[in-house]
């Protein structure tokens, strides 16, 4: 909310939109490896905001930071979680002459009998904006999937209970893009389809762009 309104003062030094929370996750239950208690707590972080004259960061904590990025074996060692998936998320950034940065994904599987999950997210209804003509970015997402492969989104504010072998798949918002997408150069385009933040088929219907072939987008700047 700032930084909008200081971006009708000094529009280029503000940044469009960043992923706007921090989505705390608190995950806690009985250990089944030796019957004890545990608290598995982590802040996750998402895309960065692109700047009139630079991206937006991928997968970066902004504006409030205060817990590390916790390695896969560290909470495979210390929690009855398996993490299944972590990484950044293709197409979740906002688009524009500069792009917004990825949000990312943690997916974990429930080990214990009864797991108790308490979330606290935002950025899903009202997604973080773009600049300029930029676009807004993807917006926060939390699945539970059950071990019988059904699928449920939780709210972005919730407690609930997990049975064991449900996962939990979290997706973090991206950043909003900066600036006209059409004046995005074809190199920058192509950088992020080799990159894999965005698929070639998202780049042709952004940008009117695929590998090799540009429609629209200015070669350079």
């Amino acid at each position: 909310m700032l930084l909008g309104a200081f971006y009708q003062i000094l529009p280029k030094r503000v940044c469009a939109a960043c992923s706007g929370e921090m989505n705390l996750l608190n995950i806690g239950g009985i250990d089944p490896r030796n019957g004890e208690y545990y608290n598995y707590v982590e802040t996750y972080a998402g895309g960065q905001g692109a700047m009139h004259d630079l991206d937006g960061s991928d997968g970066l904590h902004t504006h409030l930071t205060n817990t590390r990025n916790a390695p896969i074996e560290v909470i495979e060692r210390t929690y009855p979680l398996q993490v299944l998936q972590y990484g950044l998320v293709p197409d979740t950034c906002g688009h524009g002459r500069q792009r917004g940065g990825c949000g990312l994904v943690r997916e974990l599987k429930c080990l214990g009998e009864r797991t108790t999950i308490t979330i606290g997210a935002d950025r899903r209804k009202f997604t973080p904006w773009g600049l300029e003509n930029g676009t807004n970015a993807v917006g926060a997402h939390t699945w539970v999937i059950s071990a019988d492969g059904s699928k449920r989104e939780l709210p972005t504010k919730v407690h609930d209970v997990l049975k064991q072998g449900d996962q939990l798949y979290t997706q973090t918002p991206g950043g909003g893009g900066w600036g006209d997408p059409s004046e995005r150069t074809r190199s920058e385009i192509e950088r992020d389809i080799e990159d894999e933040l965005i698929s070639a088929e998202h780049a042709a219907e952004v940008y009117g762009q695929t590998r090799g072939q540009t429609k629209g987008p200015k070669q350079e700047r």
